[in-house]
């Protein structure tokens, strides 16, 4: 499976288990988006390199994370977006240094 794959399954997971109202349309929205976002670098319209991936769908949960938390307590549904977003971090963090030792690789075969 791969990354975006991972990401938009954990995605679904996350969003089942978020509580909302018709009233609520502009959080669907946001949800949607970033599924939206996910489907369409599975689907290879675009490509994203994990680092650009995390960073964005961190970013979107966050934003999802606010406007759910203004009308909703829920300490174990936040739990649940914490543990993914730091899993994200990770990635972002595990990318960047790959990129490092890539860069390193190349300066020392010059």
């Amino acid at each position: 499976m791969r990354l975006n794959e991972e990401v938009l399954e954990r995605i679904d997971e996350l969003f089942d288990l978020v509580a909302h109202g018709e009233h609520e349309m502009n959080l669907v929205d946001r949800m949607t988006s970033l599924r939206r976002f996910l489907e369409l670098d599975i689907d290879g319209v675009t490509t994203w390199s994990a680092h650009e991936l995390a960073t964005v769908t961190i970013h979107r949960l966050q934003e999802i994370w606010e406007q759910y938390s203004e009308s909703h307590s829920d300490s174990e549904l936040h739990g649940h977006f914490t543990d993914f977003i730091w899993a994200l971090e990770r990635l972002q963090f595990r990318d960047e240094l790959e990129d490092e030792e890539i860069a390193e690789e190349k300066e020392i075969e010059t």
